[in-house]
């Protein structure tokens, strides 16, 4: 009877240790989503908008290419960053930088570089998707082709396209509040095309300065799509 009370007894204890529950690890913390400034500091190549930010109080600020402060829009909220650099005061250059969400929630980021001499304007742009392993630039995607043909919307064959296309920049405003996107035709050029040296073909454009039927439209985000259309 003692040798069968104690083989029992030692079942019962082995038994039980084998079902104690597992010492609680370390809780597993989610993962941080990332905003748009963060998406903003990893940009570097062509996509670069070559000015770096920092904290300054309540605010933000980044370095002129002429080496003064310069304020910074960060809106994290909105997932907009925005900053303007007049240098030494002969030309200007802005930068736009904004989140958008696809409808699984991936981010596409939206990238305006735009530069103005005193007189023109051009711009460089892009729509990248840092989280898609298969493509990074979806530029050609987000936007369709967009010409000064959208705002003046007539037929001419006295014009030059290509002329017409350095004389009218088509230029992009990214959203700090909703998902539109702001498109303009730049006319700052007319006194390249309407002054007395103008030249015969520069001068054949001089009178679209006057005569288009819009200045600006905006473009829907198609959220399913990752894209804007009319």
């Amino acid at each position: 009877m003692i040798i069968t009370s104690i083989l029992f007894s030692t079942l019962w204890t082995i038994s039980t240790a084998n079902h104690q529950p597992a010492p609680a690890g370390n809780p597993v913390s989610e993962p941080v989503a990332k905003n748009i400034l963060d998406y903003y500091r990893e940009l570097n190549g062509d996509y670069a908008p070559g000015y770096e930010i920092r904290k300054k109080g309540e605010g933000w600020v980044s370095q002129s290419t002429a080496e003064y402060e310069i304020p910074v829009t960060v809106d994290i909220k909105n997932g907009f960053i925005e900053l303007t650099d007049e240098g030494t005061g002969g030309g200007t250059f802005k930068v736009q930088v904004v989140l958008f969400r696809l409808v699984d929630g991936s981010p596409q980021i939206g990238i305006t570089k735009t530069e103005f001499d005193g007189i023109g304007a051009n711009q460089q742009y892009y729509f990248v998707r840092p989280e898609d392993s298969k493509q990074y630039d979806w530029t050609e995607h987000a936007v369709p082709i967009i010409t000064y043909l959208d705002f003046y919307q007539e037929e001419d064959d006295e014009i030059d396209p290509e002329l017409a296309e350095k004389a009218f920049p088509i230029l992009f405003d990214l959203p700090q509040h909703g998902t539109s996107l702001k498109v303009s035709i730049f006319l700052g050029n007319r006194i390249l095309y309407c002054s007395e040296d103008a030249g015969v073909e520069r001068a054949k454009l001089c009178p679209l300065f006057d005569h288009m039927a819009r200045e600006s439209f905006n473009l829907k985000w198609i959220k399913a799509e990752g894209r804007f259309d009319y």
